[in-house]
């Protein structure tokens, strides 16, 4: 008879250190990436950039990145005269937050350092790029979840069918709206020069083989937006001047990694 109680309560038991084990387990890893990033903030205030660049790396590599440590990994490669690096880093630092007026200072200083050689066309403000395609997208997934309840619940009482009507409507506008700013987000992102090239002189060639004929000759941190893509290459377009071909995926960074 006291079976179950006792099967139940040890699996209660078990549910509740489970949970506190992870909750534990994400505050040591959220201090340890704290830390992580102070000993590299630190690092690059008193000069050492290399060390700092591979701290930056380190955070990335076991939890993912932000903004923040985007940029200050940039500055750490402009310090070490990874100028392709600083560009690429900023670029996805902008991506995850297009409206920070240092972040796009900092892009803007240094793509004029580079000069036109970059072949970048995304130097001309768009009001689309005020949101980035994440937030695009979330938005209107938050929308779709809330129009679904309000017509879950204009079904399930009646006698607020009336009521909720007029806010059906509205959010399925809403919804709609959110979703063709999503999408026009992604193709505008697509649209614009979305590769870095990292080393200097890189030969992209005619065809997805080594022996193939060049086809141009790009120069360091040159952005490229990508056409197409086959095992281990990347086809790349010259946004400035329309040409295109093919170059090693390694020798590449991308905004999207």
């Amino acid at each position: 008879m006291n079976r179950a109680p006792s099967l139940l309560s040890r699996f209660l038991r078990l549910g509740m250190t489970s949970v506190a084990g992870l909750w534990l387990a994400l505050q040591l890893i959220g201090a340890d990436t704290a830390a992580t990033f102070d000993a590299a903030n630190h690092a690059l205030a008193a000069g050492r950039a290399d060390e700092a660049a591979r701290l930056y790396d380190r955070l990335v590599q076991s939890g993912g990145t932000s903004a923040a440590i985007e940029r200050n990994w940039a500055l750490a490669c402009q310090q070490t005269g990874l100028n392709a690096q600083a560009l690429l880093h900023l670029r996805r630092a902008a991506q995850l937050a297009p409206r920070d007026a240092d972040i796009l200072a900092d892009l803007r200083a240094l793509r004029t350092k580079l000069g036109a050689a970059t072949g970048s066309e995304s130097r001309d403000a768009s009001w689309i790029r005020l949101l980035s395609v994440d937030t695009c997208g979330w938005t209107a997934l938050a929308l779709m979840w809330i129009t679904g309840g309000v017509g879950i619940a204009r079904t399930l009482r009646p006698a607020f069918r009336d009521r909720l009507t007029g806010a059906l409507v509205g959010g399925a506008t809403a919804t709609a709206l959110a979703t063709l700013l999503a999408g026009v987000a992604y193709l505008d992102f697509q649209s614009q020069p979305n590769a870095i090239v990292l080393q200097g002189d890189t030969i992209l060639r005619q065809s997805p083989i080594d022996e193939a004929r060049p086809a141009f000759t790009a120069p360091a941190a040159a952005e490229l937006r990508v056409r197409d893509t086959r095992p281990g290459w990347v086809m790349g377009e010259d946004p400035a001047s329309g040409r295109f071909g093919w170059v090693p995926q390694k020798q590449l960074g991308f905004v999207i990694p």
